[in-house]
């Protein structure tokens, strides 16, 4: 459905119970590529959702394919961590899942209240405008480590 994204939450070990971490898939299907390609910018979080009165962004905006993606997987997310009893979360993602995971991580911390304790991206395009990239957005999720990564022959 939606854009096709795909999210996997998970507890990272027994030693660290109530850590998690959620990982964004990159592009796969056909589904994924348009979001990729949905590349106007709208306001996020979304107006129209519970988070339409935020003051955590105000006049924030994001690539419309990303933001749809992960408002499509923020739900099941959310729920996946509740039923994990996380209350801290790494948050990592590759390509179109590296845009989600900076929007994700951003949400969890702000929206949830979740410690973003890392995020780690690798090949990720630009989530939102108005920023300095992907590193600006792990700084305002309030994650106390953020690192994204690029490989040359990576398409």
């Amino acid at each position: 459905k939606g854009s096709g994204a795909a999210a996997f939450p998970a507890p990272s070990s027994r030693r660290w119970r109530w850590r998690c971490v959620v990982s964004f898939r990159g592009s796969l299907t056909l589904n994924n590529w348009y979001a990729d390609f949905y590349a106007f910018q709208r306001p996020w979080p979304p107006a129209d959702s519970d988070r339409g009165n935020a003051t955590w962004c105000q006049g924030c905006l994001a690539h419309s394919g990303f933001a749809a993606a992960y408002e499509e997987l923020r739900g099941p997310v959310h729920a996946a961590l509740l039923d994990l009893s996380c209350d801290r979360v790494a948050v990592t993602g590759h390509s179109l899942g590296a845009a989600v995971a900076t929007l994700a991580a951003f949400d969890l911390r702000a929206a949830r209240g979740l410690r973003v304790e890392r995020v780690w991206t690798a090949e990720g395009p630009g989530a939102g405008a108005g920023t300095s990239g992907a590193s600006r957005w792990h700084e305002e999720a309030g994650a106390t480590e953020g690192h994204q990564w690029e490989f040359p022959r990576d398409a």
